[in-house]
């Protein structure tokens, strides 16, 4: 009997091997690009995206038992080094970018991307004229900078506000945003009574915030980034400049909250529609709270569902070819990720379901964000 019994049990050793090798070539691998600025002066957001990306791996092989590989690459947020990056993605046989952060540097790369067969999703680049150029070779999962500024305006025609003032930084993004919200403001009851310009980094508001204050405007929209947004406001709260402050959620960030503490208490800003009673959202809050003693910031939960989008695109669809990328986003694709729903209209533009208007407020545990009913 004995004789019988070790041949009996190295077929069931071999057996089980081959199973197991069998299952693991059932699981699927990918493999993204994500240009992020992970130094230089605004690499705060790329680490924070960063964390969210990684989080998103980690939840897909412990969900789905597949791989994500992510290749990092530093744009510094320069103009004349993110082309660079984008070629040597792909040059490394990589066709699909999970971010690609600034909407002038997608634009940019956009004609290199469509014409390497690359894709590029973005949870950030709101720019509303970038969908449209890129042929289905770039979509985005937040609005666009269109729909946000005219969510801002209707919310202060709502408020009974009159007189507007506009701060807008003096780069490309701010004049954009300038632009779109005059042309609004024209079409609304609105009256803009000021435009004030400063520089990114801006130092000093002393003399900027004088000068504002004299048009003595109900309400001001602040266009500009988050750091530059601590600063001002600590100094409108010292002149006792107390106008309503309105703003997106591109000014929201670690470092303003760090810089204008309780002087960002009271401003109003618009948001996509809350995500908090999510369950994906709360599960993937515990995890990234455990890990980092924070919370998520909008930063890393975009870039998380940006990862989380993309590797369920392809997983829908069986297949890496852009056509089918495309066809996917643009019939109907519907997904609830940690930030909330994200779906495509037939053009392969984000569709707004709706918005929240939050406002920041003290708590026992930090400067948070209240909804506004």
């Amino acid at each position: 009997m004995k004789k019988y019994l070790i041949p009996a049990i190295s077929v069931l050793l071999i057996a089980a091997v081959i199973s197991l090798v069998l299952c693991h070539k059932e699981k699927e691998s990918y493999e993204f690009g994500s240009l992020l600025p992970l130094s230089g002066v605004v690499s705060v957001y790329g680490q924070m995206i960063q964390r969210g990306q990684m989080m998103a791996v980690e939840d897909i092989y412990e969900e789905y038992g597949d791989r994500v590989k992510i290749t990092f690459f530093d744009t510094k947020h320069r103009m004349d080094v993110t082309l660079n990056r984008l070629i040597d993605a792909n040059n490394k046989g990589i066709k699909h970018i999970v971010e690609l952060l600034g909407s002038y540097q997608v634009e940019q790369c956009m004609n290199y991307a469509i014409n390497h067969d690359m894709f590029i999703l973005s949870g950030f680049d709101d720019k509303y004229e970038l969908v449209e150029e890129g042929k289905g070779n770039f979509a985005r999962i937040l609005p666009s900078d269109a729909a946000v500024s005219q969510e801002i305006i209707q919310w202060m025609e709502k408020e009974g506000v009159n007189n507007v003032e506009i701060l807008y930084v003096n780069d490309a993004w701010g004049k954009a945003q300038l632009h779109l919200a005059q042309s609004m403001i024209e079409e609304s009851s609105l009256n803009l009574v000021g435009v004030f310009d400063m520089k990114w980094n801006q130092p000093s508001f002393i003399s900027t915030i004088a000068k504002m204050k004299a048009k003595k405007p109900d309400a001001v929209c602040l266009f500009i980034y988050p750091d530059d947004g601590g600063r001002f406001l600590k100094e409108a709260r010292r002149q006792q400049f107390t106008p309503g402050f309105y703003v997106s959620d591109n000014f929201n960030g670690e470092n303003m909250n760090m810089i204008a503490q309780n002087d960002v208490v009271g401003v109003r800003m618009v948001v996509p529609s809350t995500h908090e009673e999510n369950e994906s959202y709360k599960k993937m809050a515990q995890k990234y709270i455990a890990k980092y003693n924070e919370e998520p910031t909008f930063f890393a939960l975009k870039g998380y569902d940006a990862v989380k989008v993309l590797y369920d695109i392809l997983k829908r669809t069986g297949a890496t070819n852009l056509d089918s990328i495309k066809g996917t986003i643009k019939s109907g694709y519907s997904f609830t990720g940690v930030t909330g729903s994200i779906q495509f209209d037939d053009k392969g533009e984000f569709v707004v379901t709706s918005f929240d208007h939050v406002e920041f407020i003290p708590t026992e545990n930090g400067i948070k964000t209240k909804l506004i009913e």
